[in-house]
């Protein structure tokens, strides 16, 4: 993706006041949002309206990106051909469609287009995009002619005399969650007489004026924005004869200037919930003194409401002026004008100004100042003031404090001014991220721990440790999907409130789930098939298997692959290592042969940048075979494993009712039995330890799925008179299985049931390393006669990783047998089953993959039913996992 950007901040705005912020990835979401206004206001703008050109492209999202060398301001305005200018967007864009805006400086641009009520047209800028004034196009947003838009996120910045957002006969308009520079002699946002329902939000403000309403203007709101007016005799908030004008929930820190002015005729006004600070300054900073914190004319006061703001009073200057007569008192002037029943004038706690990027979302400019512990404003504002926020300058919800008494109204804790205190407002049991079903993870930040919010948390950044963005959040939860299972280091942030950010770790495991496939031969250096070219793997070499795909599924969304393979016409004896990728090969192997023996064993290995490697640990030439049996990734089925079970015994009628072997050339259908609750005729695939015994004449096994056609692959290759395990993975066709024997002579087949793969079965597979667990020659004795050898496979889940080990992948080796026998594998604390894993003779090297429930306390037992000692080795190359 092109996307540079991380986030943007989208705010969904309410038809009564702006709701509670959420965070979206650009282009992930449609990002709409609704403007401030009533369907009355919508059907009578103040200005004519300048119809839009109706566009071809029909997405609910345009791009601009300035720094991208493909835009184009005649292009689509698409992901991938992203327009140049906001103009060209602004000419383009549809009622209902947001415009989302890339990092960058852009030219300063007109806005005159016209949303609806129920489809806005909005303006998000990504990570603070900025646009600037110039000379010849003076205001960085000239609002004209306009209604029903949304600018979302913008730093303003003038050039000459204009206004960082000049808005003109213009009705339902929101600026917010941005930054507006005042500069010369010119207000950083003005909204001219013949404008209505214009909302100015969540901004930034300095300079001198920061907004301005003009002589006529009706029905505007400014709320919950951090405003700082810094010359002599200007005003923060400037509202002349504009009647219903709301200024609420604002932080006003002013230097020599005053707070917040309703001049000429303005009735009908809102002033509450607001935090003055005036200031003056030192003699080196021209010795100015501050100004009036509010003042109401006397044109003015009719229905106007002054209430529950907070004055610092250390300047010594006016606290008020009400209808021509200043206040140094609150008692004064509640007594004079019957107002501000409920404001306080104390220390207001404010903290020293910091930027935004405590929050997760920079932008440009945004400044606030955060609230201290002690602040009188905590739990103390109108909660039902017109106007007021549910969520605070930067969308953080309003959160009580439980050591502060609750003197608002409402709900009681909402806190006056721009920014809401919630340091302290931590979470019980901590941060944690853990796997919610294939490939998906939650990362949690668990319960508030003794605070009450009326939304979601903290801004909260997460990455999820697969190279993909971070994704930012306003969210209890937050929902990850990888393309590859795995386990994952997690990095998050989550800001504080007033004061900070927390930055941690954590970790997480997700699985996929398995699909089978028709067995397909992908390898075969005998005639080259995986290669295009005939030859053996050499002595000491390694056979690098490209698999780009799998049906439809690239080797991107590939987690492993199970394969059979066989190793045949060995020139020496030694060992094959199936491996992720190309690189070093693991100290593990899959595969023990002889000179001229011919040994085949399903194979589970993780796929590395679309490859596995063979490596031929011998001193000579090796033939290998490859056949897919299927693979761990998007989709599939889920994996239930059982204590093993033995479902088919030729030599005593197991499964088919009749002792009796299988004919030479002869296929046995078996009908996999019901387990639980759950019919074979639901299951995929099964998993199965299947054993050739007794066999008359050489040859090979294969199961495939039942009344098919049989494919050209093997499962098990066996000489006369041969014992031969081999773990077998099988799709089912209506819960039967068909067993072909291609060989001379007869042969006894035993099968035992491992696990079965179906449709809400629980468990997915996550592949490792591989990883050598266990090697008795090094580590422990040889396993004794009789011996249970009961272990922990420690790398199946770290923990860090919280987890369930459902069951085992484990490539389990005998060596140096003393005596014949078979090894069983099974959980941990159960009885022994009726069912086997390896058959060995005196001497023999034998492998075979394993798929092993997991028992008490997660481990696994492996029982030497011999009369001699034995080697054992176990290599890891996965494990099950249940998700939370």
């Amino acid at each position: 993706m092109r996307l540079r950007s991380r986030v943007s901040v989208v705010l969904a705005l309410g038809a009564t006041g702006l709701a509670a912020a959420t965070i979206v990835v650009p282009r992930a979401g449609s990002g709409e949002a609704a403007a401030a206004v009533t369907a009355a206001q919508a059907a009578s703008p103040a200005a004519a309206i300048v119809p839009y050109t109706p566009y071809p492209y029909t997405g609910t999202e345009l791009y601009v990106d300035d720094e991208t060398k493909g835009c184009s301001d005649s292009g689509t305005g698409s992901d991938s051909q992203p327009f140049c200018t906001i103009a060209a967007a602004a000419a383009a864009v549809q009622p209902g469609q947001t415009v989302v805006v890339e990092p960058g400086t852009y030219a300063g641009t007109t806005i005159s287009v016209q949303g609806t009520p129920a489809a806005p047209i909005t303006f998000n800028a990504v990570q603070g995009a900025t646009v600037q004034g110039t000379a010849s196009a003076p205001h960085a947003f000239a609002i004209s002619g306009a209604h029903d838009v949304v600018l979302d996120g913008f730093s303003g910045f003038p050039g000459g005399v204009g206004q960082a957002f000049d808005v003109t006969g213009s009705s339902g308009i929101t600026i917010n969650g941005g930054y507006a520079a005042a500069v010369s002699t010119v207000p950083g946002i003005e909204i001219d007489g013949t404008s209505s329902d214009v909302t100015v939000s969540r901004m930034a403000m300095e300079g001198r004026v920061p907004v301005q309403v003009d002589p006529g203007a009706s029905g505007v709101v400014i709320t919950g924005n951090t405003i700082l007016p810094d010359l002599v005799g200007t005003w923060g908030v400037l509202v002349t004869s504009a009647q219903g004008t709301d200024v609420v929930g604002n932080t006003i820190h002013t230097i020599c200037s005053g707070g917040i002015s309703l001049a000429g005729t303005s009735p009908g006004s809102t002033v509450e919930n607001n935090i003055v600070q005036p200031t003056g300054a030192g003699s080196g900073q021209g010795g100015c003194t501050a100004g009036t914190a509010i003042s109401v004319s006397s044109g003015s006061e009719a229905s106007t409401v002054v209430g529950y703001n907070l004055i610092d009073p250390s300047a010594g200057e006016p606290l008020y002026n009400w209808g021509g007569t200043s206040y140094t008192s609150l008692t004064g002037f509640q007594e004079a004008s019957g107002q501000g029943t409920n404001d306080t004038v104390a220390n207001p706690g404010l903290g020293t100004e910091q930027f935004d990027d405590l929050y997760l979302v920079p932008r440009q400019n945004v400044f606030f100042y955060p609230l201290q512990s002690t602040s009188p404003a905590i739990d103390s504002a109108d909660a039902s003031a017109p106007g007021e926020l549910p969520s605070d300058q930067f969308g953080n919800p309003r959160v009580d404090d439980p050591s502060v008494t609750n003197k608002g109204t409402g709900p009681g804790y909402y806190d006056r001014g721009a920014a809401e205190y919630n340091d302290g407002a931590g979470y019980s049991g901590g941060p944690i991220a853990t796997s919610t079903g294939p490939l998906t993870a939650t990362f949690s930040l668990g319960t508030p721990a003794g605070w009450t919010a009326n939304g979601a948390p903290e801004i909260t950044e997460v990455n999820f440790g697969d190279g993909t963005p971070a994704e930012i959040a306003r969210a209890n939860t937050i929902q990850h999907t990888y393309r590859i299972a795995g386990a994952y280091g997690v990095q998050y942030s989550m800001s504080e409130g007033c004061c900070g950010m927390e930055s941690s770790s954590t970790a997480v495991a997700v699985g996929a789930d398995y699909t089978p496939v028709t067995p397909d031969r992908i390898l075969d250096t005998r005639n080259g098939t995986g290669t295009g070219k005939a030859a053996p793997v050499a002595a000491g070499g390694t056979l690098t298997l490209p698999i780009t795909s799998i049906g439809n599924v690239p080797a991107a969304d590939i987690s492993a692959v199970v394969m059979n393979v066989t190793v045949t016409k060995p020139a020496r004896s030694g060992n094959l290592t199936v491996y992720p990728g190309s690189g070093a090969v693991p100290g593990v192997s899959n595969l023990n042969f002889s000179a001229g023996e011919t040994v085949p064993n399903l194979v589970t290995v993780r796929l590395s940048d679309g490859e596995v490697s063979f490596h031929n640990a011998s001193g000579g030439t090796v033939e290998v075979i490859a056949d897919l049996e299927g693979f761990y990734g998007t989709g599939g089925d889920g994996f239930k494993p059982v204590s093993p079970t033995r479902v088919l015994d030729t030599r005593n009628g197991t499964g088919t009712g009749k002792a009796a072997p299988v004919a030479a050339g002869g296929t046995l259908a078996l009908t996999i039995p019901t387990i639980g609750n759950v019919p074979a005729a639901d299951m995929s695939a099964v998993v199965m330890n299947v054993t050739v015994t007794q066999p008359k004449h050489g040859g090979n096994l294969t199961v495939y799925p039942g009344g098919t056609a049989e494919p050209i692959t093997s499962n098990l290759n066996f000489s006369a008179g041969e014992t031969v395990p081999n773990l077998v993975i099988v799709p089912l066709t209506d819960g039967v299985a068909d067993f072909t024997n291609n060989s001379g002579g007869t042969v006894q087949v035993v099968a035992d049931l491992e696990g079965y793969f179906a449709s809400g079965a629980p468990d997915s597979f996550v592949p490792l390393g591989p990883t050598r667990e266990v090697d008795t020659r090094t580590v422990h004795s040889p396993l004794t006669p009789r011996e249970k050898y009961t272990v922990n496979i420690l790398s199946a889940c770290p923990d860090y990783i919280t987890c369930t080990r459902a069951a085992m992948v484990d490539n389990v080796t005998v060596t140096q047998p003393a005596k014949g026998g078979v090894l069983t594998v099974y959980p941990a604390g159960a009885s022994v089953p009726v069912a086997s894993n390896l058959n060995f003779k005196a001497g023999e090297t034998v492998p075979n993959l394993t798929t092993v429930q997991g028992g008490t306390n997660g481990q696994i037992t492996f029982y030497n039913n011999s009369p001699g000692t034995v080697q054992l080795i176990v290599d890891e190359f996965g494990y099950y996992m249940t998700a939370s």
